[in-house]
């Protein structure tokens, strides 16, 4: 799927509630992921219109990342022709953005930095935004910034462009395998 959703989730329920933007928290294998991957496909089929009976997708392009992906595709960027900027773009720009499972991987000043200006570019621009976590937004804000300032600018973005969404439960892949 061009969007960048992984096949396992390309059948997901539409979950149109969450297009406004959501940071959904809750333990390993509640549906997270499974419910925002729903988000992009909403968002998907919001935008397909019917021109002489054929389906064409007229909208802006929805992008699925797990954060340490994210960071890896940046990071991989040093020394090839792409830049890390236009790694960054591509996500920055998306008319829906998933970034899953943030608070996983790195956790440096770099990335601080590029959360930052990621949420910054989304929450000034108006653009939809759906971050999974396993963290609430104060743990998380917490386990990038190294200043105070910087915790409280990241939380303050995620909190005024995404409504807060818990789910728990079991976990679902612990579940399959019985």
């Amino acid at each position: 799927m061009r969007s960048g959703v992984p096949p396992m989730y390309a059948d997901a329920e539409p979950r149109p509630d969450l297009l406004g933007g959501a940071y959904i928290t809750g333990p390993a294998g509640v549906g997270k992921t499974h419910a925002a991957c729903g988000a992009v496909r909403a968002f998907i089929e919001a935008h397909v219109v019917d021109v002489h009976g054929a389906s064409l997708y007229m909208g802006r392009r929805a992008k699925f990342v797990c954060a340490p992906e994210w960071f890896a595709k940046m990071r991989a960027t040093y020394g090839t022709r792409e830049s890390e900027q236009e790694v960054f773009d591509t996500y920055a720009h998306a008319g829906l953005l998933v970034l899953d499972d943030l608070g996983k991987g790195t956790r440096s000043d770099w990335a601080a930095e590029r959360v930052y200006m990621l949420m910054d570019y989304r929450y000034s621009h108006e653009l939809p935004t759906i971050i999974t976590s396993n963290y609430d937004l104060g743990e998380v804000a917490r386990m990038f910034a190294t200043d105070s300032q910087t915790m409280a600018s990241i939380a303050s973005r995620i909190g005024g462009m995404c409504r807060g969404v818990r789910m728990d439960g079991d976990d679902r892949r612990m579940a399959q395998k019985k």
